[in-house]
């Protein structure tokens, strides 16, 4: 039970504080009913109904007031002996106020007093042309003056009031993106003067509506913010944004706001984020791992070069590879065999078979784009793609394995680099001695090509429906 605007009226004979009364929910499931002939309320005359949860009071007295309310039996005459108690309403005859709107006022007072703080440090200057301009002292001093009578105007709870409503508005339009002035104010339930001063600080207006600078996303604690407790989807929607914001600060991904997109190590989402931001090319320098980043390795261009290129007959090649899974036999390879085990597998995917790959990723895309219109066409997807990437694991595993057999045809490899028709006869070779290892490798190269066409689709999905359950 909470009473709201309360205020007074002084006479010469009488003081009369009208109250506005709101019942709380617990009260009104009690009451059953919003109809005013089942609410009987022992206070003075003149009570009057409102709305659902409010009711207005007049009272003569100039102390704290506190009357109890009751609720009429039904079907039976209104005495005091049929009726229940059901709450109380306690209020003073001259309130302070609510404490928003001391914020509010204190904020514009701040306001004026750093304007003629300003106006008393700026002097009267005449150009070449006799027109009079101003020109303002830039001095350290009188700025630091400003600022410190600017602080001490709020109490700590009138600024306690602006910073959650700052922070409210701050995280709603992280995720929700552009939003009109009643929108915000509803959402944060503040009045329209407290959101238009967090929106001058932390917005910027684009038309009718209001957007987060790109300034503010720095400021967004998208693994703290309680709303998104529990809702990894929610988080990776705000963490999409964010990105567009970091790239128009430009900042570089070695800076520490990109290591605030990721939760903590223990976190049970941390697989999730980490795969997200590897996704969109945003992974933090400090957590890309070997595996992710480029392998580079020498290749011969040909065997068949002049004299006068000698000297430039190998040159370096990057190659994006697939992050391999780390067995306990690879932890004892040595950096240069992992290199050229990494080049003979990047050669058996797309020696002669480049055409037939490209195929493939067309047909995987086609598959699976564009195919997902509810959340449980969504989450049977997710169940396929934990079929599939289980299954590219176990082939990786295997292969891990039986790398060494591969190391005996690595030079053969690399002298047929530049020639088309002996890599393609040593292709053969391979798949005569190893061939249920090559048809394995594959087969995993046909699994990543769906898993990337099957993420595309995921990624896409996520955005609508994301946007229609909010």
């Amino acid at each position: 039970m909470t009473s709201q605007g309360t205020y007074t009226l002084t006479s010469a004979k009488v003081q009369k504080t009208v109250i506005l009364c709101v019942l709380s929910e617990d009260v009104m499931r009690e009451l059953g009913s919003t109809k005013t002939n089942k609410l009987s309320i022992k206070f003075t005359k003149g009570n009057e109904f409102l709305s659902d949860h409010t009711y207005e009071f007049t009272c003569e007295k100039n102390d704290q007031i506190s009357e109890r309310i009751y609720m009429k039996k039904p079907t039976k005459p209104t005495t005091r002996k049929q009726l229940m108690y059901v709450g109380a309403v306690t209020a003073r005859a001259k309130p302070k106020g609510h404490p928003t709107e001391a914020a509010i006022r204190k904020l514009r007072a701040a306001t004026e007093r750093e304007k003629k703080q300003k106006q008393k440090g700026r002097i009267k200057v005449v150009d070449h042309s006799g027109n009079t301009v101003s020109a303002t002292k830039k001095t350290m001093a009188g700025r630091s003056k400003v600022k410190a009578s600017a602080q001490t105007t709020f109490s700590s709870a009138s600024s306690q009031d602006f910073l959650l409503v700052r922070s409210k508005i701050l995280h709603d339009l992280a995720i929700l993106g552009e939003r009109g002035i009643q929108e915000i104010m509803e959402r944060a339930a503040a009045p329209k003067d407290l959101c238009m001063s967090v929106l001058e600080e932390i917005g910027t207006r684009n038309g009718g509506k209001w957007k987060l600078k790109n300034e503010a996303f720095k400021e967004v604690k998208v693994h703290e913010w309680p709303d998104w407790q529990d809702e990894h989807r929610r988080r990776i929607r705000v963490i999409d944004n964010m990105i567009k914001a970091f790239d128009g600060l430009g900042l570089a991904l070695d800076a520490p706001e990109w290591r605030n997109l990721l939760p903590r190590k223990d976190s049970s989402h941390w697989s999730i984020f980490q795969e997200h931001l590897r996704s969109k090319g945003k992974l933090p320098v400090e957590f890309a791992k070997p595996e992710d980043r480029k392998s580079v390795f020498d290749v011969d261009v040909s065997d068949d070069v002049s004299q006068e290129q000698k000297g430039k007959r190998r040159r370096t090649v990057e190659v994006e590879v697939e992050p391999l899974p780390i067995s306990n036999t690879k932890k004892r390879t040595n950096k240069t065999k992992q290199q050229r085990y990494e080049a003979i597998i990047e050669r058996l995917e797309t020696g002669a078979n480049r055409e037939e790959m490209e195929a493939a990723e067309k047909s995987a895309y086609d598959k699976y784009w564009k195919t997902i219109n509810s959340r449980d066409e969504y989450d049977k997807l997710i169940d396929h793609f934990d079929e599939i990437y289980n299954e590219y694991k176990n082939i990786w595993d295997s292969a891990i394995v039986h790398e060494q057999w591969y190391f005996e045809i690595i030079d053969k490899l690399e002298e047929a680099a530049g020639d088309q028709q002996k890599h393609s006869s040593i292709s053969k070779e391979v798949e005569t001695k190893f061939g249920p290892i090559a048809d394995r490798i594959r087969r995993g190269y046909e699994l990543s090509v769906e898993i990337d066409a099957i993420k595309k689709e995921l990624n896409r999905a996520e955005s609508f429906l994301l946007a229609e359950e909010l």
